[in-house]
C-alpha cells in the first residue's frame, strides 16, 4: 500500500482590523523588544513523538540523522539528497497499539533553504497524486497548518480494508510529513489532523537549534 497526496484547499487568513486609539496595546515599544523570543527547537523536536499518534505506539527516540543514515533509510542516495539542498532529517516510526495492521510515520528534513524546502513538500506532492489500482484519494482540509497540502485514502490490500492520511507542510527550512494507514478501528483521520497541528503549534516560527 502506497502513500498518497493530495494538495488541500489552503485555509483563509483572517486579517485583522485597526485599532482605535482606545485599543492601542499599553506595552511600550521598548517593552516589547526586551520580551525573551522564542526558544530554539532541535530538528528531533519537529517530529511528532512517540505517544504523539492516537491508536498508534514507537518504542524508539526520536533523533537527528545524517544524509548518509537517512539515505539509507529511505532507499535513497546521498547524492540525491544533497542535489535537494538536504542538510540533515529525523525520524519516528510508529506502530499500532493494538494487534490490527497498520503503519505511521513522521519525518522532518531540514533544507538549506526554504524554498528548496518547499519544493520537497511539492514533490512529495506530485509524486503521491495520482491513486493506484484498488485505492482512492480524496482531497483533506487541515485549516489549522497554514499551507498544508493532504489527503485521505482508502482501498484494500489482501482481502483488508484499509484508510491512510498523509499531511505534508513546511515551517521555514523544515519539511514535515506525518504518515499513518491502518484498518479503519485502528486509523482515526481527525486524530492524524490533530496530532499533525499539535506538532505545528509547537514548532512554527521558532528558530532551529543546528546543534
Amino acid at each position: 500500500m502506497n502513500k498518497r497526496l493530495l494538495l488541500a484547499t489552503l485555509p483563509f487568513l483572517l486579517l485583522p482590523t485597526g485599532c482605535g486609539a482606545d485599543d492601542a496595546d499599553p506595552t511600550s515599544a521598548s517593552e516589547r523588544s526586551a520580551e525573551p523570543s522564542s526558544p530554539p527547537v532541535g530538528l528531533a523536536g519537529h517530529v511528532v513523538p512517540a505517544d504523539g499518534l492516537p491508536g498508534f505506539t514507537s518504542d524508539s527516540e526520536t533523533r537527528r540523522l545524517s544524509l548518509a543514515s537517512f539515505a539509507e533509510e529511505h532507499d535513497k542516495t546521498v547524492a540525491e539528497l544533497r542535489r535537494s539542498g538536504m542538510v540533515a532529517a529525523a525520524s519516528m516510526v510508529f506502530e499500532p497499539s493494538t494487534k490490527r495492521q497498520g503503519f505511521g510515520l513522521s519525518v522532518a528534513a531540514e533544507f538549506a533553504t526554504e524554498k528548496q524546502a518547499e519544493a520537497e513538500a511539492d514533490r512529495l506532492f506530485a509524486a503521491n497524486s495520482e491513486p493506484e489500482e484498488g485505492s482512492t484519494v480524496a482531497p483533506l482540509q487541515v485549516p489549522a497548518i497554514p499551507g498544508a497540502q493532504a489527503v485521505t485514502f482508502t482501498g484494500s490490500d489482501g482481502g483488508l480494508s484499509f484508510i491512510g492520511v498523509e499531511i505534508v507542510f513546511t515551517d521555514g527550512l523544515v519539511m514535515h510529513e506525518i504518515f499513518a494507514m491502518g484498518e479503519a478501528p485502528v486509523l482515526d483521520v481527525a486524530d492524524v489532523m490533530a496530532a499533525a497541528t499539535a506538532l505545528y503549534e509547537r514548532v512554527a516560527g521558532r528558530p532551529l537549534d543546528d546543534a
